[in-house]
């Protein structure tokens, strides 16, 4: 519904990071909002040259880990960069939520990883039908070589789980009531009720906006080549819009977003309508969207989800 598929080429990452700019660059974190770094079939040319500007900087690809060659996985070790595998699940739970990878590849493509040298992270989305086998989750990244295993727990647990024809094969918990068979009326519904019940997450009042994206000198670069301050707020306002809940984020932020792609004007253009934001946020116009995820409580306690 608006986002077009594509890969941030090495040519254009070039354009919006100079070597001089990304010598800067204590840490990088390469994580697919809507994608995956490995299906990019430049990332090892863009991750090298990232190493060519900053030897010492700390790249962090997360990634399913489901796809490429051993070549691939011993090229990326080869660049020094923390791994971290997306594996939910053994072999019989795995799937169920990370849709269209298979266990064992996704094993397989981390051993290669790890045996050419590369140090990785288990990372693990926690459901109620994969928590019996944490203990055996453990025991398998200890055996493999995995640096350590990270729980997650997200409000994903609870849903279904689709395939790419929109058939319902999998409902982890049976709290909500979703349709077989996803087709435009049932997406068009949830947009209207996320639309109707967005007041249940933030409401009218200012609050305290405590930006992680602020704090940590941070910007985010999408795969189209346009910056934003943090993924919550790359979600391309100017096209991509009319879907659930980034309807009402992203038609908030398009009067703030405005020259922001980086291969055409470089990062230090693309990042000025950042000030425009943090303005907004000393106003009673406030973003949705920063409320819902940067926000400090009356004890000035960060509830940011960072």
């Amino acid at each position: 519904m608006g986002y077009t598929e594509t890969n941030l080429s090495l040519e254009d990452f070039k354009k919006i990071f100079s070597l001089t700019r990304l010598s800067r660059v204590h840490i990088a974190i390469i994580n697919g909002n809507f994608g995956d770094a490995i299906m990019n079939p430049e990332t090892l040319d863009i991750i090298a040259y990232m190493r060519q500007a900053n030897p010492d900087m700390s790249i962090r690809v997360h990634t399913n880990g489901g796809a490429r060659d051993k070549e691939f996985w011993r090229g990326l070790a080869k660049l020094r960069v923390f791994g971290i595998f997306g594996i939910d699940g053994l072999s019989d739970t795995h799937s169920l939520y990370r849709q269209d990878t298979v266990f064992e590849n996704v094993i397989r493509n981390a051993k290669t990883f790890i045996d050419a040298g590369g140090q990785a992270i288990w990372m693990a989305n926690v459901f109620d039908h994969n928590r019996p086998q944490l203990p055996e989750m453990y025991q398998m990244a200890k055996d493999l070589g995995f640096m350590w295993l990270e729980e997650r727990e997200t409000d994903r647990n609870n849903g279904p789980s689709y395939d790419r024809k929109g058939n319902k094969i999998f409902s982890i918990r049976t709290d909500w009531q979703y349709p077989d068979q996803v087709n435009d009326q049932f997406i068009q519904d949830q947009i209207v009720k996320v639309v109707t019940e967005m007041p249940k997450y933030t409401d009218s009042k200012k609050v305290n906006i405590d930006c992680w994206a602020v704090r940590e000198r941070s910007v985010y670069v999408a795969s189209d080549g346009y910056v934003y301050p943090c993924c919550w707020t790359g979600h391309n306002p100017q096209q991509y819009h009319n879907h659930n809940a980034l309807q009402v984020w992203n038609t908030e932020l398009r009067e703030y977003v405005h020259g922001n792609h980086g291969p055409t004007v470089g990062v230090e253009s693309a990042i000025a309508w950042f000030d425009r934001l943090v303005e907004s946020w000393n106003t009673d116009k406030q973003p949705t969207v920063c409320k819902r995820w940067c926000t400090k409580d009356d004890n000035n306690n960060s509830l940011s989800c960072s």
